[in-house]
């Protein structure tokens, strides 16, 4: 329904902005910083690398959970999330890390080189929150309807997905330069 009255009265794009809570904005501005943030060679620790992710799933799981919580859809809709983030995340999991990528135990953060891919999943998630509220805002009954809510659960699982299995891979990284382990290097390189 968006999409048609976007293509067919593209002026509707200033009444929708118009009418959009505030506060979405400045979760926008903070949302585009933390992802712009990410376009710089990073040196998070484990914890941060771990806490972004968490955080994503977290607004994905409230986005699905605001727009679909009382329909008799989100069953399948939280199945189908759940599904999606394992299935990507296990599937991204063994492609090997980007080679400039490293973990240094003694300090016990990553040298992570700068990249967009952060970026386009955050503005990916916020867009998907953002234009299923604005179609639910306009046709409440849709939330009922599985061909809309079913991809949407999607969308947010493939987006949670590929955080997860940054964040996992480089926490294999960080485990193979763990001290501990025999043999083990004191700094480990992405593959």
């Amino acid at each position: 329904m968006i999409i048609q009255l976007i293509t067919q009265h593209p002026e509707s794009i200033f009444e929708i902005v118009k009418r959009t809570p505030v506060w979405v904005w400045g979760l926008f501005a903070a949302l585009l910083a933390l992802g712009l943030s990410q376009l710089r060679d990073q040196q998070p620790s484990l914890r941060r690398v771990t806490l972004v992710p968490i955080g994503m799933m977290g607004f994905g799981l409230y986005g699905l959970w605001s727009a679909f919580g009382s329909s008799p859809q989100i069953a399948a809709v939280m199945l189908i999330w759940l599904a999606a983030t394992l299935l990507v995340s296990g599937g991204m999991l063994f492609l090997p890390i980007r080679s400039e990528a490293r973990f240094e135990a003694a300090t016990a953060h990553f040298w992570v080189p700068g990249s967009a891919v952060p970026l386009v999943l955050i503005l990916g998630i916020f867009m998907t929150k953002y234009l299923a509220g604005v179609e639910l805002g306009m046709n409440p009954s849709v939330a009922r309807d599985a061909s809309f809510a079913l991809p949407i659960g999607l969308l947010y699982g493939a987006f949670n997905g590929l955080f997860a299995a940054r964040a996992l891979r480089l926490i294999r990284l960080a485990r193979l330069a763990a001290p501990h382990r025999a043999g083990a290097r004191p700094i480990a390189q992405g593959a």
